[in-house]
């Protein structure tokens, strides 16, 4: 009877202990959440310095599934860079039996994005308004860093219109898949075509794509005789 006495008295005690006990769990537990959200509160503030969310955000379609077009920029080290979507097609290719895509055509795509950002930024300036000289300017005068810069300019076009005259028919598909990093399989559909197709294109035009930045070939010197049979030429 004592015992059961004694057990009576204690069970409240036992309920005051479970009860704080789960208390602190819960206090925990609450300030592991704020301390992940101050955290990624702050480094989503840092990346909004870096990039606008809107080009580090990934496009989905109305499933929530399906990628329609991958962030514009990825972060590489402290700052952003333009993100290379032909990288992650590598990545996904890579753990096929067979890859289809792979280095050679990631750096493809990043000299062609390159040459695209660079054929298509601010024009350079035509007069020297906004740069000291050692000697006196003239109107009309232009800089030496202006016309570095015209010349860069002239130059990442050119390539650009050399790749796009390269591709023909398949420029579209390079255009919207490295350029506009828009998911393969969303083009494909977008023009009526099936994803094991779309894949296909894609890989046709990355092929033509590393095909036009490598290295040419060196021509060997030939000589070359030339033998008269005329006799005045003799003479």
């Amino acid at each position: 009877m004592q015992d059961c006495a004694t057990a009576t008295e204690t069970a409240p005690q036992v309920l005051r202990r479970l009860a704080k006990r789960h208390d602190r769990k819960r206090l925990a537990a609450q300030q592991r959440q704020e301390r992940a959200r101050a955290r990624k509160a702050a480094e989503e503030d840092h990346a909004e310095k870096l990039a606008p969310q809107v080009q580090r955000m990934t496009v989905y379609a109305r499933d929530g599934k399906t990628v329609l077009r991958g962030p514009r920029v990825e972060q590489s080290g402290i700052g952003m860079v333009r993100s290379n979507p032909v990288k992650r097609l590598a990545a996904r290719s890579r753990h096929k039996e067979y890859p289809t895509i792979g280095d050679a055509h990631v750096a493809a795509a990043d000299c062609l994005l390159t040459a695209w950002e660079g054929a298509h930024g601010s024009p350079c300036r035509g007069m020297n308004y906004g740069e000291r000289q050692s000697g006196r300017g003239t109107p009309g005068d232009v800089s030496d860093a202006t016309i570095a810069s015209a010349n860069d300019f002239v130059t990442a076009r050119s390539e650009v219109l050399r790749i796009q005259e390269a591709a023909g028919a398949l420029w579209p598909v390079l255009h919207a898949v490295v350029i506009c990093n828009i998911n393969p399989t969303a083009w494909g559909e977008a023009q009526g075509m099936n994803s094991a197709m779309s894949i296909g294109y894609v890989v046709a035009a990355l092929d033509l794509l590393a095909r036009c930045y490598q290295p040419r070939a060196p021509k060997r010197g030939q000589i070359r005789a030339v033998e008269f049979a005329s006799p005045q030429f003799q003479n």
